[in-house]
This record gives structure tokens, C-alpha cells and sequence, in this order.
């Protein structure tokens, strides 16, 4: 008696001929490869233009720096002191540091700083100051200095370039945020911004405002003439 061939039909349950389950562990990878591959992509297309401001490396030792330090700077000038911040040709003297590595909100401000859309525009422009505090972030033995004006509306670089900063409901940010935050904490560091504020923008009625209320201090009064004590 002749017997039949075995069939070739796969048992309940089982995968069909040639299947295998490398193809299932192939498939998974080629997915996460694109994924990846996708985030790169979208992140680049976020930093793209601020980072091409601050420099890619620079860029990325703001973005990952876990040391970050406030400095006060005091009015333009010759060089006076070896601790002197020189930006385009002149020098500010540091009035105060601060470590603000733990500081609320940093994480999110040193990571904004190299988002696009962080700024008003991506179009550098000169600033000729005056700078009012720097934020100089260190990683793996690198060091980047950004500098803020007294508004806390403009960030730029030591060679004098700067990019506003996009605000919100026309007057906050961030950057104002974050370091409201501090001056709202640390009464002695604001009373050295204000003594330097009226230094510098003493008879000038359009100077910059002050920040609000709820950003660290109340705002500023008329331009007052400086007392000794505040040029100090």
C-alpha cells in the first residue's frame, strides 16, 4: 500500500515554513534605528541655527554643562584686575559669583539656550552693552562664556554678537525666570545689581527696565546720581 506524503501545512500555532524569528529581532532594530536616526534629525533641526551661533562644541557644553556659575559684572572699562571679563575690546570687572548649578529651572535655561526657538531670532546682531551678568558653564575642561544684558532680554557672545531672546506675553522668558529666581533669593547679590544698575544708567531715562515683581525686585524708580557707596 503506497503512503501518503507527509504534509506540508504548518501545525496550529506554529510559524510557516522559512520563518524565523531573527527576522522578528531584525525588524525591531531596523525600527529603533529609524527612530534614532529621526530624533537626530528633529534635534538638529531644533539647534541648527543656534548652534551654528554658539559654535557646535560650545553648543553642546551649555546643553550638558553640570557646572554653572553666575557672574556680576560691573561697568565697562580699561583693564583693572586680573579677573577682568573682556568682551569686545573692553573689560567688566566681576562684582559677585554665584554657583547656580542647583538653581531651579537651570537644567531647562541651559538646554533652551541652544534651541532655536528660544530666541526672538536667530540673526546675530552686535550689542555694544552693556553686559550686566555672564553665565560661564564648564565641562571636560571647557569653558563658555554667554552674557546677558541688564534687561535679561539679549544673550551674546565675548566677541560682541548677540540674539534676543523670545519673550513671552511681550515681557517674560526664561532667562528673566530663572534668574529672577536667584535675585529674589539672594538679597545681597540684588543689592549689588541695583548699586551697578544706577552706576551705569545714571541720567539716561530710557535705560533698560527692571525686572518685575515677580521676576526678583520691584522696578526701578527715576534714574537716581551715584553715591559713593554705589560706585563701590
Amino acid at each position: 500500500m503506497a503512503t501518503a506524503p507527509a504534509s506540508s501545512a504548518p501545525a496550529p500555532g506554529q510559524p510557516a515554513p522559512g520563518f524565523s524569528g531573527r527576522w522578528v529581532l531584525a525588524g525591531i532594530l531596523l525600527v529603533g534605528l529609524l527612530l534614532a536616526a529621526g530624533n537626530v534629525w528633529f534635534q538638529r533641526r531644533q539647534t541648527r541655527n543656534a548652534a551654528r551661533f554658539w559654535g557646535q562644541q560650545e553648543a553642546r557644553t551649555i546643553a550638558r554643562s553640570p557646572d554653572i556659575s553666575l557672574l556680576l559684572l560691573g561697568e565697562p572699562g580699561p583693564k583693572r584686575h586680573p579677573t577682568d571679563l573682556e568682551v569686545a575690546g573692553v573689560f567688566y570687572p566681576v562684582l559677585a559669583t554665584r554657583d547656580i548649578s542647583r538653581l531651579g529651572g537651570i537644567t531647562h535655561l541651559r538646554r533652551a539656550l541652544v534651541l532655536d526657538h528660544f530666541y526672538a531670532s536667530t540673526d546675530p546682531e552686535p550689542f555694544a552693552g552693556p553686559w550686566r551678568f555672564a553665565l560661564v558653564f564648564r565641562r571636560l575642561g571647557e569653558e563658555v562664556v554667554v552674557l546677558c544684558d541688564d534687561a535679561l532680554g539679549r544673550v551674546g557672545r565675548r566677541d560682541g554678537m548677540s540674539l534676543a531672546v523670545q519673550l513671552v506675553q511681550g515681557r517674560r522668558s526664561l532667562l528673566r525666570a530663572v534668574l529672577g529666581q536667584l535675585l529674589r533669593q539672594d538679597a545681597q547679590l540684588r543689592q549689588k545689581w541695583q548699586q551697578v544698575k544706577k552706576a551705569d544708567f545714571r541720567g539716561q531715562p530710557d535705560s533698560a527696565p527692571a525686572l518685575g515683581p515677580e521676576e526678583g525686585s520691584p522696578r526701578a524708580g527715576p534714574p537716581e546720581r551715584a553715591s559713593p557707596k554705589d560706585r563701590s
